[in-house]
Protein backbone atom coordinates (compact mmCIF):
# COMPACT_ATOMS: atom_id res chain seq x y z
CA UNK A 1 0.00 0.00 0.00
CA UNK A 2 1.42 3.38 -1.02
CA UNK A 3 0.65 7.05 -1.25
CA UNK A 4 0.38 7.81 -4.93
CA UNK A 5 1.78 11.32 -4.45
CA UNK A 6 1.54 14.19 -2.03
CA UNK A 7 0.17 16.44 -4.76
CA UNK A 8 -3.06 14.53 -5.41
CA UNK A 9 -3.51 13.00 -1.94
CA UNK A 10 -4.60 9.73 -3.55
CA UNK A 11 -4.28 6.63 -1.40
CA UNK A 12 -4.59 2.90 -1.80
CA UNK A 13 -6.05 0.90 1.06
CA UNK A 14 -4.12 0.16 4.23
CA UNK A 15 -5.82 -0.76 7.48
CA UNK A 16 -4.02 1.69 9.76
CA UNK A 17 -4.09 4.65 7.38
CA UNK A 18 -7.72 3.95 6.51
CA UNK A 19 -8.67 4.06 10.19
CA UNK A 20 -7.01 7.45 10.58
CA UNK A 21 -8.82 8.74 7.50
CA UNK A 22 -12.18 7.47 8.76
CA UNK A 23 -11.64 9.41 11.98
CA UNK A 24 -10.67 12.49 9.99
CA UNK A 25 -13.70 12.08 7.75
CA UNK A 26 -15.95 12.59 10.75
CA UNK A 27 -14.83 16.20 11.03
CA UNK A 28 -13.10 16.98 7.72
CA UNK A 29 -14.49 16.32 4.28
CA UNK A 30 -11.72 16.49 1.69
CA UNK A 31 -13.56 18.76 -0.71
CA UNK A 32 -12.76 21.64 -2.97
CA UNK A 33 -14.89 24.35 -4.42
CA UNK A 34 -14.06 27.16 -6.78
CA UNK A 35 -15.99 30.40 -6.92
CA UNK A 36 -19.68 29.45 -6.85
CA UNK A 37 -21.06 32.72 -8.20
CA UNK A 38 -23.79 31.74 -10.63
CA UNK A 39 -23.41 32.51 -14.31
CA UNK A 40 -26.13 32.48 -16.99
CA UNK A 41 -26.73 29.02 -18.42
CA UNK A 42 -24.89 27.13 -15.69
CA UNK A 43 -25.93 23.57 -14.96
CA UNK A 44 -25.52 21.72 -11.66
CA UNK A 45 -25.16 17.94 -11.41
CA UNK A 46 -24.36 15.49 -8.60
CA UNK A 47 -22.75 12.11 -9.30
CA UNK A 48 -22.81 9.37 -6.65
CA UNK A 49 -20.62 6.37 -7.31
CA UNK A 50 -18.95 3.25 -5.98
CA UNK A 51 -16.43 0.86 -7.48
CA UNK A 52 -14.98 -2.54 -6.61
CA UNK A 53 -17.85 -3.55 -4.35
CA UNK A 54 -16.85 -7.22 -4.79
CA UNK A 55 -20.13 -8.55 -3.46
CA UNK A 56 -20.10 -6.67 -0.16
CA UNK A 57 -23.86 -6.34 0.19
CA UNK A 58 -23.79 -6.76 3.98
CA UNK A 59 -21.98 -4.69 6.63
CA UNK A 60 -18.44 -5.90 7.30
CA UNK A 61 -15.38 -5.25 9.43
CA UNK A 62 -12.57 -3.43 7.64
CA UNK A 63 -9.44 -3.97 9.68
CA UNK A 64 -9.86 -2.00 12.90
CA UNK A 65 -13.08 -0.41 11.62
CA UNK A 66 -16.09 -2.47 12.63
CA UNK A 67 -19.51 -2.74 11.03
CA UNK A 68 -19.11 -0.54 7.96
CA UNK A 69 -20.65 -0.53 4.50
CA UNK A 70 -23.60 -2.58 3.29
CA UNK A 71 -26.09 -2.09 0.46
CA UNK A 72 -28.95 -0.91 2.72
CA UNK A 73 -26.82 1.90 4.15
CA UNK A 74 -25.54 2.88 0.72
CA UNK A 75 -29.11 3.02 -0.60
CA UNK A 76 -30.26 4.99 2.46
CA UNK A 77 -27.57 7.61 1.91
CA UNK A 78 -28.33 7.81 -1.81
CA UNK A 79 -32.02 8.33 -1.11
CA UNK A 80 -31.24 11.02 1.48
CA UNK A 81 -28.97 12.90 -0.92
CA UNK A 82 -31.56 12.75 -3.70
CA UNK A 83 -34.32 14.04 -1.42
CA UNK A 84 -32.22 17.02 -0.29
CA UNK A 85 -30.64 17.86 -3.65
CA UNK A 86 -31.56 20.96 -5.63
CA UNK A 87 -30.13 19.47 -8.85
CA UNK A 88 -30.20 16.17 -10.80
CA UNK A 89 -28.42 13.20 -9.16
CA UNK A 90 -26.90 10.33 -11.15
CA UNK A 91 -25.85 7.02 -9.57
CA UNK A 92 -22.96 5.21 -11.27
CA UNK A 93 -21.07 1.97 -10.68
CA UNK A 94 -17.51 1.53 -11.98
CA UNK A 95 -17.26 -2.25 -12.11
CA UNK A 96 -16.34 -5.34 -10.05
CA UNK A 97 -19.83 -5.43 -8.58
CA UNK A 98 -19.87 -9.13 -7.75
CA UNK A 99 -17.50 -12.12 -7.47
CA UNK A 100 -16.41 -12.47 -3.85
CA UNK A 101 -18.47 -11.49 -0.83
CA UNK A 102 -20.62 -13.93 1.16
CA UNK A 103 -23.37 -14.16 -1.47
CA UNK A 104 -21.10 -14.32 -4.52
CA UNK A 105 -20.32 -18.03 -4.23
CA UNK A 106 -24.02 -18.85 -4.00
CA UNK A 107 -25.71 -16.49 -6.46
CA UNK A 108 -23.08 -15.17 -8.92
CA UNK A 109 -24.18 -11.53 -8.74
CA UNK A 110 -27.97 -11.95 -8.88
CA UNK A 111 -28.65 -10.21 -5.52
CA UNK A 112 -26.12 -7.50 -6.36
CA UNK A 113 -28.01 -6.55 -9.51
CA UNK A 114 -31.35 -6.84 -7.73
CA UNK A 115 -30.04 -4.23 -5.29
CA UNK A 116 -28.81 -1.93 -8.08
CA UNK A 117 -32.18 -2.19 -9.81
CA UNK A 118 -33.93 -1.29 -6.56
CA UNK A 119 -31.71 1.66 -5.58
CA UNK A 120 -31.96 3.22 -9.03
CA UNK A 121 -28.55 2.84 -10.61
CA UNK A 122 -28.32 5.04 -13.73
CA UNK A 123 -25.33 3.44 -15.47
CA UNK A 124 -22.60 0.86 -14.89
CA UNK A 125 -19.44 -0.31 -16.60
CA UNK A 126 -18.05 -3.85 -16.54
CA UNK A 127 -15.11 -4.82 -14.30
CA UNK A 128 -12.56 -7.58 -14.74
CA UNK A 129 -14.10 -9.57 -11.88
CA UNK A 130 -17.40 -9.72 -13.72
CA UNK A 131 -15.55 -12.29 -15.88
CA UNK A 132 -13.51 -14.12 -13.29
CA UNK A 133 -14.22 -17.74 -12.62
CA UNK A 134 -12.72 -20.92 -11.25
CA UNK A 135 -13.56 -24.61 -11.01
CA UNK A 136 -17.35 -24.74 -10.91
CA UNK A 137 -17.87 -20.98 -11.20
CA UNK A 138 -19.95 -19.69 -14.05
CA UNK A 139 -17.60 -16.94 -15.33
CA UNK A 140 -18.83 -15.35 -18.57
CA UNK A 141 -22.12 -17.23 -18.26
CA UNK A 142 -22.87 -15.38 -15.01
CA UNK A 143 -21.97 -12.02 -16.59
CA UNK A 144 -24.36 -12.57 -19.49
CA UNK A 145 -27.14 -13.46 -17.06
CA UNK A 146 -26.51 -10.23 -15.15
CA UNK A 147 -26.63 -8.20 -18.37
CA UNK A 148 -30.13 -9.56 -18.93
CA UNK A 149 -31.13 -8.83 -15.33
CA UNK A 150 -30.00 -5.18 -15.30
CA UNK A 151 -32.70 -2.52 -15.58
CA UNK A 152 -30.16 0.23 -16.33
CA UNK A 153 -27.60 0.84 -19.10
CA UNK A 154 -24.32 -1.11 -18.93
CA UNK A 155 -21.60 0.41 -21.10
CA UNK A 156 -18.17 -0.76 -22.22
CA UNK A 157 -16.54 0.27 -25.47
CA UNK A 158 -13.66 -2.22 -25.70
CA UNK A 159 -15.42 -5.63 -25.47
CA UNK A 160 -16.27 -7.06 -28.90
CA UNK A 161 -17.86 -10.41 -29.83
CA UNK A 162 -15.45 -12.31 -32.09
CA UNK A 163 -18.11 -13.94 -34.22
CA UNK A 164 -20.31 -10.97 -35.04
CA UNK A 165 -17.91 -8.11 -34.41
CA UNK A 166 -20.63 -6.45 -32.34
CA UNK A 167 -19.95 -4.93 -28.92
CA UNK A 168 -20.96 -7.10 -25.96
CA UNK A 169 -22.81 -4.08 -24.53
CA UNK A 170 -23.31 -0.52 -25.77
CA UNK A 171 -19.99 1.38 -25.89
CA UNK A 172 -21.66 4.44 -24.42
CA UNK A 173 -25.00 5.89 -23.45
CA UNK A 174 -26.33 9.43 -23.79
CA UNK A 175 -28.50 10.71 -20.96
CA UNK A 176 -30.70 13.76 -21.41
CA UNK A 177 -30.68 15.38 -17.98
CA UNK A 178 -32.99 18.40 -17.97
CA UNK A 179 -31.84 19.30 -21.47
CA UNK A 180 -28.12 18.71 -20.86
CA UNK A 181 -26.81 15.84 -23.00
CA UNK A 182 -24.35 13.72 -21.03
CA UNK A 183 -22.35 11.07 -22.89
CA UNK A 184 -21.00 8.24 -20.69
CA UNK A 185 -18.45 5.85 -22.19
CA UNK A 186 -17.39 2.63 -20.44
CA UNK A 187 -13.84 1.22 -20.55
CA UNK A 188 -12.39 -2.04 -19.21
CA UNK A 189 -8.84 -3.01 -18.18
CA UNK A 190 -7.07 -4.62 -21.17
CA UNK A 191 -5.64 -7.53 -19.12
CA UNK A 192 -9.06 -9.22 -19.29
CA UNK A 193 -8.04 -10.37 -22.78
CA UNK A 194 -5.79 -12.95 -21.04
CA UNK A 195 -8.62 -14.47 -18.99
CA UNK A 196 -9.90 -17.89 -20.12
CA UNK A 197 -13.39 -16.61 -19.25
CA UNK A 198 -13.05 -14.01 -22.03
CA UNK A 199 -13.04 -16.74 -24.69
CA UNK A 200 -15.00 -15.63 -27.74
CA UNK A 201 -14.45 -11.95 -27.01
CA UNK A 202 -11.91 -9.37 -28.10
CA UNK A 203 -10.79 -6.91 -25.43
CA UNK A 204 -9.28 -4.05 -27.41
CA UNK A 205 -6.70 -1.56 -26.15
CA UNK A 206 -8.31 0.92 -23.79
CA UNK A 207 -6.60 4.10 -24.91
CA UNK A 208 -6.86 3.32 -28.63
CA UNK A 209 -10.57 2.57 -28.24
CA UNK A 210 -11.11 5.84 -26.39
CA UNK A 211 -9.18 7.79 -29.06
CA UNK A 212 -11.54 6.38 -31.67
CA UNK A 213 -14.83 6.92 -29.87
CA UNK A 214 -14.51 9.88 -27.47
CA UNK A 215 -14.00 12.67 -30.07
CA UNK A 216 -17.05 11.44 -32.00
CA UNK A 217 -19.10 11.20 -28.82
CA UNK A 218 -18.03 14.71 -27.75
CA UNK A 219 -19.60 16.15 -30.91
CA UNK A 220 -22.99 14.66 -29.97
CA UNK A 221 -23.17 15.76 -26.32
CA UNK A 222 -22.55 18.67 -23.96
CA UNK A 223 -20.54 16.71 -21.37
CA UNK A 224 -18.38 13.56 -21.65
CA UNK A 225 -17.92 11.23 -18.66
CA UNK A 226 -15.62 8.20 -18.80
CA UNK A 227 -16.87 5.44 -16.50
CA UNK A 228 -13.80 3.23 -16.26
CA UNK A 229 -12.49 0.05 -14.71
CA UNK A 230 -8.88 0.44 -15.79
CA UNK A 231 -7.07 1.63 -12.65
CA UNK A 232 -5.86 5.01 -11.49
CA UNK A 233 -2.62 5.10 -13.51
CA UNK A 234 -4.36 4.33 -16.79
CA UNK A 235 -7.01 6.93 -15.90
CA UNK A 236 -4.20 9.49 -15.70
CA UNK A 237 -3.08 8.51 -19.20
CA UNK A 238 -6.65 8.68 -20.48
CA UNK A 239 -7.04 12.17 -19.03
CA UNK A 240 -3.77 13.36 -20.57
CA UNK A 241 -4.56 12.08 -24.06
CA UNK A 242 -8.26 12.93 -24.35
CA UNK A 243 -9.06 16.48 -23.25
CA UNK A 244 -12.63 16.03 -24.53
CA UNK A 245 -13.36 14.07 -21.35
CA UNK A 246 -14.75 16.22 -18.54
CA UNK A 247 -14.90 13.69 -15.71
CA UNK A 248 -13.45 10.21 -15.08
CA UNK A 249 -15.32 8.00 -12.62
CA UNK A 250 -12.92 5.12 -12.07
CA UNK A 251 -12.23 1.79 -10.44
CA UNK A 252 -10.04 -1.35 -10.54
CA UNK A 253 -7.02 -0.12 -8.53
CA UNK A 254 -9.02 0.20 -5.28
CA UNK A 255 -7.73 3.76 -4.94
CA UNK A 256 -9.11 6.26 -2.42
CA UNK A 257 -9.20 9.74 -3.97
CA UNK A 258 -9.85 11.76 -0.85
CA UNK A 259 -8.77 14.63 -3.06
CA UNK A 260 -9.71 14.29 -6.73
CA UNK A 261 -7.03 14.64 -9.36
CA UNK A 262 -7.56 17.52 -11.74
CA UNK A 263 -5.68 19.59 -14.25
CA UNK A 264 -6.48 23.09 -15.35
CA UNK A 265 -6.12 24.62 -18.80
CA UNK A 266 -7.10 28.27 -18.68
CA UNK A 267 -10.59 28.45 -17.21
CA UNK A 268 -11.21 24.74 -17.89
CA UNK A 269 -10.77 22.05 -15.23
CA UNK A 270 -9.46 19.19 -17.32
CA UNK A 271 -10.71 16.04 -16.47
CA UNK A 272 -11.50 15.35 -12.84
CA UNK A 273 -10.60 11.81 -11.68
CA UNK A 274 -12.36 10.25 -8.71
CA UNK A 275 -12.26 6.72 -7.24
CA UNK A 276 -14.10 5.41 -4.19
CA UNK A 277 -11.68 2.83 -2.75
CA UNK A 278 -13.32 -0.56 -2.36
CA UNK A 279 -16.17 -2.67 -0.98
CA UNK A 280 -18.60 0.23 -0.52
CA UNK A 281 -16.98 1.44 2.69
CA UNK A 282 -17.47 4.94 1.24
CA UNK A 283 -19.87 6.56 -1.18
CA UNK A 284 -18.25 9.01 -3.60
CA UNK A 285 -20.15 12.28 -4.07
CA UNK A 286 -19.07 14.66 -6.84
CA UNK A 287 -20.97 17.95 -7.13
CA UNK A 288 -20.36 19.69 -10.45
CA UNK A 289 -21.23 23.04 -12.00
CA UNK A 290 -20.95 23.24 -15.79
CA UNK A 291 -20.73 26.53 -17.67
CA UNK A 292 -21.52 27.00 -21.37
CA UNK A 293 -18.61 27.76 -23.68
CA UNK A 294 -18.37 29.87 -26.82
CA UNK A 295 -18.52 26.74 -29.01
CA UNK A 296 -21.88 25.66 -27.54
CA UNK A 297 -20.27 23.08 -25.24
CA UNK A 298 -20.03 22.87 -21.45
CA UNK A 299 -16.96 22.86 -19.22
CA UNK A 300 -16.63 22.09 -15.51
CA UNK A 301 -16.45 25.49 -13.85
CA UNK A 302 -16.26 24.35 -10.25
CA UNK A 303 -16.72 21.19 -8.20
CA UNK A 304 -16.84 19.70 -4.75
CA UNK A 305 -15.94 16.09 -3.94
CA UNK A 306 -16.46 13.99 -0.83
CA UNK A 307 -15.90 10.37 0.10
CA UNK A 308 -18.66 9.81 2.64
CA UNK A 309 -18.07 6.93 5.09
CA UNK A 310 -20.85 4.38 5.47
CA UNK A 311 -20.68 3.49 9.15
CA UNK A 312 -23.20 2.24 11.71
CA UNK A 313 -24.64 5.76 12.02
CA UNK A 314 -25.80 5.73 8.40
CA UNK A 315 -29.57 5.02 8.20
CA UNK A 316 -30.50 1.92 6.22
CA UNK A 317 -33.14 1.75 3.51
CA UNK A 318 -35.39 -1.09 4.66
CA UNK A 319 -36.54 -1.83 1.11
CA UNK A 320 -33.03 -3.08 0.30
CA UNK A 321 -33.08 -5.48 3.23
CA UNK A 322 -36.34 -6.82 1.83
CA UNK A 323 -34.65 -7.33 -1.55
CA UNK A 324 -31.84 -9.30 0.12
CA UNK A 325 -34.03 -11.36 2.45
CA UNK A 326 -34.88 -14.22 0.03
CA UNK A 327 -31.18 -14.61 -0.78
CA UNK A 328 -30.11 -14.58 2.87
CA UNK A 329 -32.81 -16.81 4.33
CA UNK A 330 -31.48 -20.11 2.87
CA UNK A 331 -28.02 -19.31 4.23
CA UNK A 332 -29.05 -19.01 7.87
CA UNK A 333 -28.55 -22.76 8.19
CA UNK A 334 -26.87 -24.02 11.39
CA UNK A 335 -23.75 -26.07 10.72
CA UNK A 336 -22.18 -26.67 14.11
CA UNK A 337 -21.14 -24.99 17.31
CA UNK A 338 -17.92 -23.33 18.38
CA UNK A 339 -17.17 -23.03 22.07
CA UNK A 340 -15.57 -19.63 21.48
CA UNK A 341 -15.16 -17.16 18.60
CA UNK A 342 -12.25 -17.49 16.20
CA UNK A 343 -10.75 -14.05 15.44
CA UNK A 344 -9.81 -13.24 11.83
CA UNK A 345 -6.09 -13.33 12.66
CA UNK A 346 -6.43 -16.98 13.78
CA UNK A 347 -8.67 -18.17 10.95
CA UNK A 348 -5.95 -19.18 8.49
CA UNK A 349 -4.39 -21.66 10.94
CA UNK A 350 -7.81 -22.92 12.03
CA UNK A 351 -8.79 -23.40 8.37
CA UNK A 352 -5.57 -25.29 7.70
CA UNK A 353 -6.54 -27.76 10.42
CA UNK A 354 -10.11 -28.01 9.10
CA UNK A 355 -9.06 -28.90 5.55
CA UNK A 356 -6.37 -31.26 6.85
CA UNK A 357 -8.96 -33.08 8.93
CA UNK A 358 -11.58 -33.38 6.17
CA UNK A 359 -9.10 -34.59 3.53
CA UNK A 360 -7.10 -36.85 5.85
CA UNK A 361 -3.88 -35.13 4.78
CA UNK A 362 -0.73 -35.05 6.90
CA UNK A 363 -0.53 -31.27 6.76
CA UNK A 364 -2.99 -28.47 5.97
CA UNK A 365 -2.09 -25.03 4.62
CA UNK A 366 -4.10 -21.87 4.05
CA UNK A 367 -3.12 -18.31 3.12
CA UNK A 368 -3.58 -15.35 5.45
CA UNK A 369 -4.76 -13.27 2.48
CA UNK A 370 -7.63 -15.68 1.80
CA UNK A 371 -9.38 -14.71 5.04
CA UNK A 372 -11.80 -11.79 5.35
CA UNK A 373 -13.28 -12.25 8.84
CA UNK A 374 -13.48 -14.60 11.82
CA UNK A 375 -16.20 -16.97 13.02
CA UNK A 376 -18.59 -16.27 15.91
CA UNK A 377 -18.78 -18.39 19.04
CA UNK A 378 -21.85 -20.54 19.53
CA UNK A 379 -23.97 -21.62 16.58
CA UNK A 380 -22.28 -21.11 13.21
CA UNK A 381 -24.35 -20.75 10.02
CA UNK A 382 -23.58 -21.18 6.35
CA UNK A 383 -23.61 -17.38 5.99
CA UNK A 384 -21.02 -17.02 8.77
CA UNK A 385 -18.63 -19.30 6.87
CA UNK A 386 -19.22 -17.59 3.52
CA UNK A 387 -18.23 -14.26 5.08
CA UNK A 388 -14.81 -15.66 5.94
CA UNK A 389 -13.66 -16.86 2.50
CA UNK A 390 -14.06 -14.26 -0.28
CA UNK A 391 -12.44 -16.21 -3.13
CA UNK A 392 -13.52 -19.15 -5.30
CA UNK A 393 -10.60 -21.30 -4.15
CA UNK A 394 -10.87 -25.07 -3.99
CA UNK A 395 -9.11 -27.52 -1.68
CA UNK A 396 -6.65 -29.88 -3.33
CA UNK A 397 -4.24 -32.49 -2.03
CA UNK A 398 -0.78 -33.19 -3.41
CA UNK A 399 1.90 -35.73 -2.52
CA UNK A 400 5.28 -34.16 -1.78
CA UNK A 401 8.63 -35.24 -0.44
CA UNK A 402 9.63 -33.71 2.87
CA UNK A 403 12.09 -31.46 1.03
CA UNK A 404 9.40 -30.25 -1.36
CA UNK A 405 7.06 -29.63 1.54
CA UNK A 406 9.68 -27.57 3.38
CA UNK A 407 10.34 -25.61 0.18
CA UNK A 408 6.60 -24.97 -0.24
CA UNK A 409 6.27 -23.64 3.31
CA UNK A 410 9.40 -21.48 3.00
CA UNK A 411 8.39 -19.98 -0.35
CA UNK A 412 4.61 -19.60 0.05
CA UNK A 413 4.59 -18.86 3.80
CA UNK A 414 1.07 -20.14 4.54
CA UNK A 415 -0.44 -20.84 7.92
CA UNK A 416 -0.01 -24.58 8.55
CA UNK A 417 -1.51 -27.28 10.76
CA UNK A 418 -0.30 -30.80 11.54
CA UNK A 419 3.30 -29.76 11.07
CA UNK A 420 5.66 -31.93 13.11
CA UNK A 421 9.13 -33.14 12.35
CA UNK A 422 9.58 -33.46 8.58
CA UNK A 423 12.09 -35.87 7.06
CA UNK A 424 13.36 -34.68 3.64
CA UNK A 425 13.17 -38.09 1.96
CA UNK A 426 9.78 -39.22 3.25
CA UNK A 427 6.45 -38.62 1.42
CA UNK A 428 3.66 -36.44 2.79
CA UNK A 429 0.13 -35.48 1.74
CA UNK A 430 -0.51 -31.72 1.74
CA UNK A 431 -4.02 -30.19 1.67
CA UNK A 432 -4.14 -26.56 0.53
CA UNK A 433 -5.98 -24.02 -1.62
CA UNK A 434 -5.59 -24.78 -5.30
CA UNK A 435 -4.16 -21.36 -6.11
CA UNK A 436 -1.35 -21.77 -3.55
CA UNK A 437 -0.33 -25.05 -5.15
CA UNK A 438 -0.80 -23.77 -8.70
CA UNK A 439 1.36 -20.70 -8.12
CA UNK A 440 4.12 -22.69 -6.41
CA UNK A 441 4.32 -25.87 -8.47
CA UNK A 442 4.98 -24.26 -11.86
CA UNK A 443 7.85 -26.12 -13.50
CA UNK A 444 8.12 -28.63 -10.64
CA UNK A 445 5.85 -31.25 -12.26
CA UNK A 446 3.77 -31.64 -9.10
CA UNK A 447 0.45 -33.34 -9.82
CA UNK A 448 -2.75 -32.72 -7.89
CA UNK A 449 -3.82 -35.93 -6.14
CA UNK A 450 -7.46 -35.04 -5.39
CA UNK A 451 -9.71 -31.98 -5.77
CA UNK A 452 -12.36 -31.29 -3.15
CA UNK A 453 -15.00 -28.55 -2.95
CA UNK A 454 -14.56 -24.85 -2.36
CA UNK A 455 -12.69 -23.97 0.82
CA UNK A 456 -15.93 -22.69 2.33
CA UNK A 457 -17.74 -25.98 1.56
CA UNK A 458 -14.93 -28.08 3.05
CA UNK A 459 -15.02 -25.95 6.21
CA UNK A 460 -18.82 -26.36 6.40
CA UNK A 461 -18.39 -30.13 6.22
CA UNK A 462 -15.81 -29.93 9.00
CA UNK A 463 -18.20 -27.98 11.22
CA UNK A 464 -20.98 -30.49 10.55
CA UNK A 465 -18.75 -33.42 11.42
CA UNK A 466 -17.35 -32.05 14.67
CA UNK A 467 -20.75 -30.68 15.85
CA UNK A 468 -19.10 -28.93 18.79
CA UNK A 469 -15.56 -27.70 18.31
CA UNK A 470 -13.32 -26.76 21.21
CA UNK A 471 -11.10 -24.09 19.73
CA UNK A 472 -7.54 -24.32 20.93
CA UNK A 473 -5.49 -21.19 21.32
CA UNK A 474 -3.73 -20.47 18.05
CA UNK A 475 -0.12 -19.32 18.20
Amino acid sequence: PIWKSESDMTIKHHWTIWLVLVILAGSLQFSFALDETSLPGEFKLTILHTNDLHGHLLPFDYGACKNVGGAARRAGLIQSIKEKSDCPVLVMEAGDVFNRGPLGQEYFGEPDFAVMNALGCDVMTIGNNEFKGDRGFAGQQALRARLQQAEFPIVCANIIEKGSGNPLVAPYTILDVQGLKIGIIGLLAPRVAEYPEAEGLVISDTIETAREIVPKLAKQVDVVIALTHIGYNLDLQLAAELPEIDVIIGGDSHTWTFRPTSGKKGSRINPLIVHAGEWGAYLSRLDLVFSPTEDNNYDVRHFRHQLIPLDNKTPELSAINQVLEPYLKPLITPLGTLDQPIPAQQMAKWTAEAIRSVTGADIGAHSESGIESGLPGGQVTRLDVLKVYPYYNFVVTVELTGKQLLDFIAEVKPAVAGLGQIHPDEMYILAAEDYLVDSWEEGKQIKIKNTYGRVSEVVMNYLKSVKSSKVEKQE
